[in-house]
């Protein structure tokens, strides 16, 4: 018998079992590899997005106690969270609580620092006086997530309000906000020419007393003192703007600027008959008036003329109007006054 050769299998143009056992074998070298870096890329990436939103969190929760603390009137560092029964409805508090960082302000309900997106993230803080007890706060506070990378800031915070803060620790503050001064009834109510009038301003924040000037236009015949008061009867009719500031104790002011209607004086009207001529008598007429009669329920006015003192209109042969009930108003300035009372006219 001849010689069998079992090395190779191949016909004319094809490949031996043993060169397809290599090829194989070295395309799934090449997938372990390829996947072992698709994965490390992959898994490197999630850990950055991970680590760069702890990093955001932090930076977030840390501009937040900044801008908090800052114009505080009363600081305190606490060496924990104050139990329910020591919180003080006239303070508020920030404090680390199961990891997460907690504001109360007053008597409402407790909150997490309101930024940021923390689910997930367990944050540290610690606060620190000054060795020289000058009137700037640290804090420390950091972020981590999951197996992620921990993240920490540093801040340190002039608070304005105060001289010194004594040099001790913890991770809990108690403090007092400021109060900005403010004025607090800004909506004017209008007047009426002739008329008494009569607003008192008020104000709320920094420390009284309080001490109010006004600049601008006001109304002839109103003025404003000191204590807020704005009185007496407006002379003359439009809008007037003008500005009222409060200063307070410490000499911080706060401006607001107002517009006060002053109307016309409502019309008189009534009907009168003299000489046997039906009149329609309007008073009150101020100078430079547009006066407009009105049938009652009709948006539009059924006669207008320009006055400068009382009048009395014919009925029969200056105008005509179908019995009913009518009503007039002024126009002075651009300021409409109120409506007069109803008048029945019956020819």
């Amino acid at each position: 018998m001849g010689n069998v050769k079992l090395n190779y299998i191949q016909g004319e143009n094809g490949y031996s079992l043993v060169e397809l056992i290599v090829a194989i074998f070295l395309l799934l070298i090449t997938l372990a590899i390829g996947f072992s870096f698709f994965f490390f890329g992959l898994n490197s990436f999630v850990t950055g997005e991970l680590n760069s939103n702890v990093q955001q969190n932090v930076r977030l929760k840390a501009k937040y106690i900044s801008d908090e603390v800052r114009y505080a009137t009363e600081m305190e560092i606490l060496a924990t969270k104050p139990s329910d029964a020591e919180f003080n409805d006239s303070y508020n508090y920030m404090y680390l609580d199961d990891g997460k960082i907690m504001v109360k302000k007053g008597a409402e309900a407790a909150y997490q620092v309101p930024v940021g997106i923390s689910e997930g993230i367990e944050f540290s803080l610690d606060f620190y006086g000054n060795e020289i007890e000058t009137s700037m706060i640290k804090f420390l506070i950091s972020g981590k997530k999951n197996e992620g990378k921990k993240y920490e800031v540093s801040s340190e915070v002039s608070v304005l309000n105060l001289t010194y803060i004594p040099n001790v620790s913890g991770t809990a503050i108690k403090y007092r906000d400021k109060v900005f001064l403010v004025i607090t009834n800004t909506d004017l109510n209008y007047s009426i020419n002739g008329e008494p009038y009569e607003h008192k301003f008020l104000a709320r924040g920094g420390n009284p007393p309080y001490y109010f000037t006004g600049q601008g236009e006001i109304p002839l015949g109103l003025f404003l003192n000191s204590g807020g008061e704005f009185s007496g009867t407006p002379a003359n009719e439009g809008y007037f703007t003008f500005k009222v500031t409060v200063t307070d104790a410490e000499g911080d002011i706060s401006s607001h600027e107002f517009t006060i209607q002053v109307k016309p004086p409502k019309l008189g009207a009534s009907i009168e008959t003299i000489s046997g001529i039906t009149s329609l008598r309007i008073s009150n007429v101020r100078n430079a008036a547009t006066i407009k009669i009105y049938r009652v329920n009709e948006p539009e006015p059924v006669y207008t003329f320009d006055e400068d003192g009382d009048t009395y209109i014919d009925l029969v042969n200056d105008i005509s109007l179908t019995n009913g009930d009518y009503f007039t108003t002024q126009t002075v300035n651009g300021v409409t006054s109120e409506r007069s009372d109803v008048i029945n006219i019956s020819i």
